[in-house]
């Protein structure tokens, strides 16, 4: 029921202003490959996708890629 709403862009909005407050120069992260709408939200606030790790998550007995993403700040 809170999808949709912004809850999440505004939570990242504020973990990377803290991120840049630290002098942190990149956000790396890691997304399963089935987040879909994750990886939306993390490319509309400027994330790259970098590669995959095939296969590099296990959900119950299935494998699935790990999606990589970075932000320079």
């Amino acid at each position: 029921e809170y999808r949709g709403r912004g809850i999440g862009k505004k939570l990242l909005e504020k973990a990377i202003n803290i991120i840049k407050e630290k002098n942190i120069r990149v956000i790396r992260i890691g997304v399963y490959e089935k987040q879909e709408s994750a990886i939306k939200l993390y490319r509309k606030l400027g994330f790259t996708i970098i590669g995959a790790y095939k296969k590099g998550l296990k959900v119950r007995k299935n494998y699935y890629d790990e999606i990589l993403l970075e932000k320079l700040l």
